[in-house]
């Protein structure tokens, strides 16, 4: 006999080993062993009587559980069996939350203890009320949502007229009267103000260092979109082929992995944390960062495979699937494998760390050595395409980008798309024309930006 996952072996029975009872009571059960020493030798217990009685009642009054404790002989010895099943409950001591792993007893706390508690069905922190009136979420945000919803046939018309407590009801975002955190992460533009994990920070990083950034805040039903433009228009280059005269955008990540993704991101993210969420933009791939790891006890082979399927947040993750951006509980893998599977790309990978969980896309365009070619199949080079040359700020950069991928329209357009002043554009094409890279063609009105 030795300890493990659902053994405990004690050589007399001491009120600290209530810890022990709970841990396996929050785990799989097990069995605790009194009067058994470390080897699995029979030591004895004296006073068997009285342990008989103490430790059943110590365990009902201080957990509110109720294990098996039972004698036993062996070789003229007494020692004593105390059974404990798994509970549906979480089970805690003094406030404190105790759990098996391995053949050690551990204590969870912070983001792990927030973890486990979702996992066992209990309230994630963005399910907890808040003290505003639903009527105040009726928001541009939640506008947008009833219209989706509505188009897409998961709400009626009539349902979509519903006062605001009955429709946020429906999608598990009201507790005891009031909207939940949830509902003012997704539909308020201040959600920052509710949880600083509600934000996208978006990352240009090469060799290491920060390029440039962006930081998406407000509701984040709003900012899937967001994010997912700017990392296709700012962040990326697509090369443009051609299939006869047909012109081809070779996208480096699928538009509907990322977006998958992103919800995903947005769903399962533990907002009782400090940070937003995080995507890093590398050369050769894209890693998108939430805080909050998988459910407790499971692994990431689990998730992928569709066994397990346990948003952290309920309420947000039903948002997303009224709305239908989101496919069914559990098959959002699926979708951000299959078109790496069509390209015959190595599939995105996923890591599980403390805190967080790492979705990890591969570059396609990278990977496959895609360059932009013109209608003969000649490829575009430096002097045509988009290739960008060093010294330049920024912006510079970004424009010429913008530029050699013919998007640019108007300075306005521009300037809102980059995040920019009106000023700062200008300049920068002056400057891109003074280092003869760009050249306008055409009157001021109606021409347009080329590049040399």
């Amino acid at each position: 006999m030795r300890e493990d996952l659902h053994t405990e072996l004690k050589r007399e029975w001491k009120d600290e080993y209530l810890r022990n009872v709970a841990a396996l009571a929050n785990t799989e059960g097990g069995t605790i062993y009194v009067g058994v020493d470390d080897h699995g030798d029979i030591y004895g217990v004296d006073r068997v009587d009285h342990y008989l009685k103490v430790i059943p009642d110590k365990i009902q009054n201080v957990l509110g559980i109720v294990a098996i404790v039972d004698n036993h002989v062996k070789d003229g010895k007494d020692y004593l069996t105390i059974k404990v099943s798994p509970c549906p409950d979480t089970v805690l001591l003094e406030g404190r939350l105790y759990v098996k792993s391995g053949s050690t007893t551990r204590e969870l706390r912070g983001a792990e203890m927030r973890n486990f508690l979702t996992t066992r069905g209990d309230l994630a922190w963005a399910d907890e009320s808040v003290d505003v009136e639903p009527e105040q979420l009726d928001t541009y945000a939640f506008r947008a949502f009833k219209k989706a919803a509505v188009s897409m046939g998961r709400l009626t018309q009539e349902e979509s007229e519903l006062p605001m407590a009955d429709l946020l009801g429906k999608l598990n975002l009201m507790r005891n009267g009031k909207p939940t955190r949830a509902a003012m992460i997704m539909f308020s533009p201040d959600a920052e103000e509710v949880s600083a994990a509600a934000g996208i920070r978006i990352c240009k990083e090469i060799n290491g260092d920060i390029e440039f950034f962006d930081e998406i805040y407000g509701p984040m039903f709003l900012s899937v979109d967001r994010a997912l433009d700017l990392i296709m228009t700012k962040y990326t280059v697509t090369p443009i082929t051609y299939e006869g005269i047909i012109r081809v955008e070779n996208y480096p990540y699928p538009k509907d992995a990322i977006r998958e993704a992103l919800i995903n991101a947005i769903a399962n993210a533990d907002y009782g944390c400090t940070y937003p969420i995080k995507i890093s933009v590398l050369p050769d791939r894209l890693i998108i960062q939430n805080p909050g790891s998988l459910p407790y006890g499971y692994t990431v082979e689990q998730i992928i495979k569709g066994r397990v399927s346990k948003p952290r947040n309920r309420g947000i993750a039903m948002v997303f699937r009224t709305a239908g951006m989101s496919e069914a509980f559990g098959r959002g893998f699926e979708k951000m494998s299959l078109p790496y599977k069509e390209q015959g790309v190595a599939l995105p990978e996923y890591e599980a760390l403390p805190q967080d969980f790492l979705a990890i896309f591969t570059n396609i365009v990278v990977a496959k050595g895609i360059v932009s070619r013109d209608m003969n199949g000649k490829e575009v080079t430096s002097g045509g395409g988009n290739e960008i040359p060093e010294g330049l700020t920024d912006k510079e950069r970004l424009i010429l980008e913008i530029i050699s991928k013919g998007e640019f329209t108007t300075i306005q357009e521009v300037s809102d798309r980059l995040s920019i002043s009106h000023a700062s554009v200008e300049r920068s094409l002056k400057s891109l024309v003074a280092k003869q890279l760009i050249e306008r063609v055409g009157s001021k009105k109606i021409g347009s930006w080329r590049r040399l």
